[in-house]
């Protein structure tokens, strides 16, 4: 009998285990699995891109009316190529002074749609009357825009429909006013940063009076 086995059958401090056990292997296999997990090659990811930041302007019935899906052609086509650009081109319509984003609807408003001549123009007539003739549309680009006054109370209950439902689905991207009313946004800012300055000048002025109100006080007593 071997001196490494003792006779009351547990084994000598000598004594190793196999190392290839299922138990073992098992482990073996797992590990590896992860190792294999972290290590493997991985896919580059590329992240969705958004749509440019829009920037809320000033229109006039003149500079709306490129943003009427054509692109600079302002409607001529020719052939397939000249479709696909104008998939691209943005489109803008106007209803009670807003102008909205209406380019995911371009199935309707493009050139091709059934709403198409309202692309890039005031369409707050010819949605209140549901006609879509030219007649509906404002004629002198650099005139005063339609007051919509001679209306009736069902014309207008249409056209707060349509400008409720515009409102859910397109996004308002400026407004519009008459060339009359017209004021570049950099003259805007100019005065705006003017105004800014008065208020300033106004607020210091008005401070610098009740520290001399408080001082007198002061002194007097």
């Amino acid at each position: 009998m071997s001196d490494t086995y003792q006779g009351d059958g547990a084994p000598d401090a000598t004594y190793a285990a196999p190392l290839l056990t299922p138990i073992n292997l098992l482990l073996f296999v797992l590990l590896g699995v992860v190792v294999y997990i972290q290590l493997r090659p991985r896919a580059k990811v590329t992240l969705p891109k958004h749509a440019a930041p829009v920037v809320f302007r000033t229109f006039t019935p003149r500079t709306l009316l490129p943003y009427n899906g054509r692109g600079p052609s302002s409607g001529k086509s020719s052939g397939g190529g000249d479709d696909d650009k104008n998939d691209k081109e943005p489109i803008y319509l106007a209803i009670k002074g807003q102008v909205y984003d209406v380019t995911p609807g371009q199935r309707f408003y493009g050139p091709q749609g059934p709403y198409a001549n309202f692309a890039g123009r005031d369409a707050s007539r010819g949605l209140a009357l549901g006609s879509f003739d030219d007649d509906m549309l404002t004629v002198d680009l650099d005139g005063p825009l339609d007051t919509l006054s001679d209306l009736d109370e069902e014309q207008r209950a249409a056209l707060n429909g349509w400008e409720e439902s515009f409102r859910e689905k397109y996004l308002v991207v400026g407004r519009l006013v008459a060339q009359a009313s017209f004021v570049p946004e950099q003259e805007q800012e100019q005065e705006q940063q003017q105004q800014d300055q008065q208020d300033q000048q106004e607020q210091s002025t008005s401070d610098l009076d009740g520290f001399r109100e408080n001082y007198r006080f002061t002194t007097q007593a």
